[in-house]
């Protein structure tokens, strides 16, 4: 009866917050048909900067992470590291080399202000205003960006591993400052990714090395991708081990190879339904991938990096938590699907976005029932009188 209990529990939560995106997506799409934009005057020059639409979703989804309370199987982690900061701390020199970037965020925060629950509102600030930025600098259909964003979990991503959604905004901008040749830059937003999240090193090394050579997406590299994953699989946790070898300081990572959670079926089904609906769509997208690049040919080559995720996702059934690597090459989706769109006529474009977006939403309430990325399955908020509680204890106190 608990078990039962408790996937009634994670299906009613994985509706609400689907339907909870849906009328995200169904408001920003109805501002952005208002075609209202911010300008400003400099020098007698006008510049039009992001929509009305933009800024509304920004400042709704900021406030909306910043309250929440118990959302994110993460979330007493933070709320502790944040409040803890300044532990032993003399000066706020100490953290500046530590490579610890969420320290050092949470210092500066506390220069500033005591609110125990400050640092989710300033995390979302600096996840959703890159969002945006990207979205208007990127994508042709700002919808259907939104719409990738939010039914494939970034949304709900951006709501628990904090750290590495921080860095995985800052692998883009790595990758945007690469492909345009600005290699100073680039080694500025290399530094800070690897601060935010060591994992990010290795995204980075592979997006460099792809925007290099620039391979084309192609079936057979699709095929390689899954029969490779399905071979990593069997030795990833070797892989693992070997490879924080070379970064002493992840060492805690290790613990992740024989973590007692690996075995889990739920979170065995999680990923292997992640990559399911990678697949799907990486059909679709690599047989229209000519008319992807007609539209832009930087997306038509960042299809490659939608492989590279699909490989990692994969070799990751056995290690579920390290599908979060996957992230780092599947984020760009959210570039590629708009410019497939844009290809398309409007009887066309009409069909495959209805199924797409069928298809994403139902993986969102899917994921929202088997990931463990909200073991809370929490409605509250910081005003509700609640306190933050450790994932394992409100289970506990649930069942």
């Amino acid at each position: 009866m608990m078990i039962t209990n408790k996937y009634i529990r994670k299906l009613v939560w994985g509706i609400g917050f689907a339907s909870f995106c849906f009328i995200l997506y169904g408001l920003y799409n109805l501002m952005l048909k208002k075609r209202n934009k911010v300008i400003i005057s400099v020098a007698g020059t006008k510049h039009s900067l992001f929509s009305i639409a933009d800024i509304f979703m920004f400042i709704f989804m900021t406030i909306f992470a910043g309250i929440r309370l118990n959302v994110g199987s993460d979330y007493y982690n933070y709320f502790i590291r944040f409040n803890n900061a300044n532990e032993n701390l003399t000066s706020i020199k100490d953290v500046i080399f530590t490579s610890d970037g969420y320290r050092l965020l949470s210092v500066i925060v506390k220069q500033f202000t005591e609110n125990e629950y400050a640092i989710f509102s300033v995390v979302a600030i600096i996840i959703y205003s890159h969002l945006f930025f990207f979205i208007n600098k990127e994508t042709e259909d700002k919808s259907s960006a939104f719409a990738c964003y939010l039914f494939l979990g970034f949304f709900s991503n951006s709501l628990n591993i904090l750290r590495q959604c921080i860095a995985m905004m800052l692998v883009i901008n790595f990758y945007i400052s690469f492909r345009e040749r600005k290699i100073a830059k680039s080694l500025i937003f290399v530094v800070l990714s690897f601060m935010f999240h060591y994992s990010s090193i290795f995204a980075i090394i592979i997006i460099a090395a792809i925007t290099i050579c620039k391979p084309k997406p192609t079936k057979i590299l699709l095929i390689v991708s899954i029969l490779g994953g399905t071979i990593f699989a069997i030795f990833l946790p070797q892989i693992i081990s070997v490879l924080i070898k070379f970064i002493p300081s992840a060492s805690g990572y290790v613990n992740y190879a024989n973590w007692r959670r690996n075995s889990q079926i739920r979170l065995i089904i999680a990923v292997t339904g992640m990559s399911l609906i990678y697949i799907f769509l990486l059909i679709y997208i690599i047989k229209l991938k000519d008319k992807i690049k007609s539209v832009n040919k930087n997306h038509y080559m960042e299809i490659t990096f939608l492989i590279i995720g699909l490989c990692i996702n994969i070799a990751s059934i056995r290690i579920w938590v390290a599908h979060r690597i996957a992230l780092y090459f599947y984020q760009f989706i959210i570039f590629i699907i708009p410019s497939l769109l844009k290809s398309m006529n409007e009887p066309q474009k009409g069909r495959l976005k209805k199924l797409l977006f069928t298809t994403m939403f139902v993986y969102l309430i899917f994921s929202g029932i088997f990931l463990g990325e909200n073991e809370y399955c929490s409605y509250n908020t910081i005003f509700s009188g609640g306190k933050p509680i450790y994932d394992a204890d409100f289970n506990r106190f649930l069942n």
